[in-house]
């Protein structure tokens, strides 16, 4: 028990050996006390022990079993036993927890060598060279936890590795030469300056990418190579003629970074004296407008007025955000003011205050348009009540007039209506004599109404006679037709079919709508037919021509040669009849005549009855008949 003071693996080693001698002394002798001092001295020992292997472990289990069987039952060997169990199951936990981690490195390990044999196999230099570092220090991971040396595929993918490593020098040695050649070329092209030094840029960018691929991190830098010292001569003599460019542009860049920390300084100083709002705000418009300017300047120059800019920025919009609150304020203030003004007031007073009120309202100052524009609704919630009242008071007295105005403005339009509008002389009579009574019956028409309403009467009177003419049109193209049928029904010989014929022309007459006139001329021109049919009456027949050559008087139209004689005589006993006060046959009677006029046979009435029909044509177009 005495050699058990060394440490770890070892100490525990020593335990168990000297508790198993110990514990075996004991059964053999069966001795309580010797038990006892086998608990003690495992105890003792265990103290300086902290790992221990699984089958130490196991040891020591049994040799406590078997020391704690024989020992006699007391406290101390109960707090000795305690001890022990929780060194126990202290190496049990820490076993487990080497074993987990033992695990976890492994599984870590498997998984970095496959991606590092997937980027080894798919070409990728630099990601293959962090898998591989991450790799090794797993192993050495494993190893420093007391894992079991396996075999592991590293050693040949490290192969692979090198071999990679090789072929992209070897490949990106090829493209920097091409690259090289490339920018040989470009030496003395002419090209602008800026495109030559984004060209260099480029080309120098790819250079250090190259470079950072084929380094590793784990070795020393190399020295430079013959190639990389050529690529940085020929980026040098690439460079050469644009010079004199760049110089010139970095003189504009300074004097345009001494304009800008000039503007920035005068900004500055403008704060200091705490400017007014709508100085603020033009200060901060040239703020934004110069702020685009930085972009003509050097990196290294940008970020320092940058800041400055952006420090100036809020400083301006602390000062206008200080006046919007003021504004704000002001104009909450003004509407409670208004609001107590307008609970007290009433009436005209209220109608007067409000008006005031928005007077004064479009003297306040003024913030931005999202905040004035809550604030104005605000405001207006107050006011417009005050004028929905007044408007509404002025549109009910206004209502009595403009329900009248609205009366007449029906009337004429019904009367524009009824004369435009197609309807029956009946109904236009009757609706006209219902409007005129409303029209009168309405009081306070102006000068302009009654001359609407005058106007409207003129158009509907020019309608109704209107009507009336299309009427009578109708009415003698009635009668015109019922006169040809009566002459066709005296052509027909056989006297039956002639009867029948003047039956059925009859009951025809009957049920026409023709003026009584016309219709009384129509059966005295029926009842000579039925006395003499088929002969010619002369004197009927010198009756016709006479009112055949009358009516060409009245209408102006020539008559045949064989008539002059009778026009003649008939023109001369027209004027006799006027110089002696007579009165000078009218179309209406000539018409009447003509209709009742019978006993002329077909052959000496055709021509006649055509010559008055032309003649009634003008005659009535010209001045219907009555």
């Amino acid at each position: 028990t005495a050699n058990t003071t060394a440490g770890g693996g070892a100490a525990a080693e020593a335990v168990t050996e000297s508790a198993d001698d110990v514990v075996v002394a004991a059964a053999s002798d069966a001795d309580p006390e010797l038990a006892s001092a086998a608990l003690q001295a495992i105890a003792t020992a265990l103290g300086d022990a902290s790992a221990a292997s699984a089958g130490q472990i196991s040891a020591l289990q049994l040799a406590r079993r078997k020391a704690l069987a024989e020992a006699l039952p007391n406290a101390a060997n109960d707090l000795l036993d305690q001890r022990i169990g929780d060194w126990l199951s202290a190496a049990q936990a820490r076993q487990a927890a080497s074993l987990a981690e033992r695990s976890r490195l492994q599984e870590a390990l498997r998984q970095c060598l496959q991606g590092y044999a997937d980027a080894v196999a798919n070409g990728q230099l630099r990601q293959a060279r962090e898998l591989r570092r991450q790799a090794h220090a797993l192993l050495a991971s494993l190893a420093a936890a007391g894992a079991p040396t396996r075999a592991t595929p590293i050693t040949s993918i490290d192969q692979d590795f090198d071999q990679l490593a090789r072929w992209q020098h070897w490949s990106n040695d090829a493209q920097r030469k091409q690259l090289c050649e490339q920018i040989h070329a470009s030496i003395g092209s002419g090209e602008h300056p800026d495109a030559v030094l984004n060209r260099v840029k480029a080309a120098q960018a790819q250079w250090q990418q190259w470079h950072d691929a084929e380094r590793d991190p784990s070795r020393v830098s190399t020295a430079e190579t013959a190639l990389d010292k050529r690529f940085r001569s020929l980026c040098d003599q690439a460079l050469q003629p644009a010079r004199p460019y760049l110089e010139k542009r970095g003189e504009l860049r300074a004097r345009k970074h001494q304009d800008l920390q000039a503007f920035i300084a005068g900004i500055e100083q403008a704060l200091t004296a705490e400017p007014t709002a709508t100085a603020a705000a033009g200060l901060r418009r040239q703020l934004i407008e110069r702020w685009r300017e930085l972009d003509e300047l050097s990196g290294r120059d940008r970020k320092p007025l940058s800041e400055r800019l952006r420090q100036a920025k809020e400083a301006l919009d602390l000062r206008l955000q200080t006046h919007h609150d003021g504004v704000v304020a002001d104009k909450q203030k003004f509407i409670a003011q208004t609001r107590r003004q307008l609970l007290a007031a009433n009436g005209a007073d209220a109608v007067s205050a409000a008006k005031s009120a928005m007077a004064k309202w479009k003297t306040l100052a003024h913030s931005d348009r999202k905040t004035d524009d809550a604030l104005w609704t605000e405001f207006r919630r107050l006011v417009d009540p005050v004028f929905a009242q007044a408007q509404a008071e002025q549109q009910a007295c206004a209502s009595a007039a403009a329900s009248e105005r609205q009366a007449r403005s029906d009337i004429l339009q019904a009367l524009r209506d009824l004369a435009t509008n197609p309807a029956d002389l009946g109904q236009l009579d009757t609706t006209l004599a219902a409007l005129k009574l409303r029209w009168q019956a309405l009081t306070g028409s102006s000068r302009d109404d009654e001359r609407a309403y005058d106007q409207a009467l003129a158009a509907l009177a020019l309608r109704r006679q209107t009507m009336q003419s299309a009427s009578h049109r109708a009415a003698r193209q009635r009668v015109l037709e019922l006169h040809q049928r009566l002459l066709a029904c005296a052509a027909i010989a056989d006297p039956q079919g002639r009867a029948e014929a003047c039956a059925e022309w009859q009951v025809v007459l009957a049920e026409a709508a023709i003026p009584n006139a016309e219709q009384k001329a129509l059966n005295a021109h029926l009842a000579s037919l039925q006395q003499r049919a088929t002969t010619t009456d002369p004197a009927a027949c010198a009756r016709l021509e006479r009112l055949a050559v009358q009516a060409e008087i009245l209408a102006g139209i020539d008559s045949p040669a064989a008539s002059v004689g009778l026009r003649k005589q008939l023109q001369m006993e027209r004027l006799a009849n006027r110089l002696g006060g007579g009165a000078a046959p009218v179309a209406s009677a000539l018409w009447l005549d003509w209709l009742a006029l019978g006993g002329i046979a077909a052959p000496e009435r055709a021509p006649l009855d055509e010559r008055l029909r032309v003649a009634f044509g003008v005659l009535f177009e010209r001045a219907p008949a009555p």
